[in-house]
């Protein structure tokens, strides 16, 4: 699945025309705490709530608002897995999609890439997901899948994603067919790799286990 088929056309969009009033009123009315900023097809960046709240005159029009995040953005043709890398780096609640054009398209709800790439992962077979952050020269998805087939567990599909500018780091995403996978966590950080999400049945032993539960939380797994 790429960017482009999961865009939102229902999302608004905020102009900068548009007063600090009206976007706080779409981000209620969506339960959204972001929204893309674009003018005449051309992204903007993109607009927090926690901004707007900061700031007493709510006449005030967006085109007098610093945006944020204006050169990040995802291609239509880009896989759903590198949309969930630049929503997780850049802890995004809207992922802006653009054309090879750089004309804006619509946006992505974060929440709901994050439930299509876990449906998505789940229809194939049954098992759990892992994702871990690594530099590109310590990647050996065979040293990787030896160490998890170790506690009886089979990788059944992987992504690596480079991170943004650095292409030097990047993620690492596994599908395994187990959802039991503690075993499988403890020997991965006891070889000290970092795993940045967890998406399994079971119960996870780990330092981030706080971390993991918050985003299990806003995920409503």
């Amino acid at each position: 699945m790429i960017a482009s088929q999961l865009v939102n056309h229902s999302l608004p969009t905020l102009r900068p025309q548009d007063t600090v009033a009206l976007a706080i009123d779409c981000m209620e009315e969506f339960r959204i705490g972001q929204l893309a900023l674009v003018e005449h097809n051309v992204y903007q960046g993109i607009i927090s709530e926690n901004t707007l709240l900061d700031i007493p005159n709510d006449q005030l029009p967006l085109n007098g608002i610093l945006s944020n995040y204006q050169q990040t953005y995802c291609f239509e043709n880009q896989h759903i897995l590198e949309c969930v890398s630049l929503a997780q780096k850049h802890q995004l609640e809207v992922v802006p999609v653009l054309d090879e054009g750089l004309q804006y398209l619509g946006t992505i709800a974060t929440i709901e890439l994050y439930q299509t790439f876990i449906s998505l992962m789940d229809t194939q077979e049954l098992g759990a997901i892992l994702v871990l952050s690594l530099q590109s020269r310590d990647y050996s998805l065979s040293e990787i899948t030896r160490l998890i087939e170790q506690n009886d567990t089979k990788v059944i599909s992987s992504y690596f994603n480079a991170s943004g500018d650095n292409s030097s780091n990047g993620s690492l995403t596994l599908k395994l067919n187990k959802t039991s996978i503690s075993g499988v966590v403890a020997t991965l950080e006891r070889y000290g790799y970092t795993i940045t999400s967890v998406f399994a049945n079971d119960f996870i032993q780990t330092p981030d286990r706080e971390r993991l539960d918050m985003l299990l939380h806003y995920l409503n797994i």
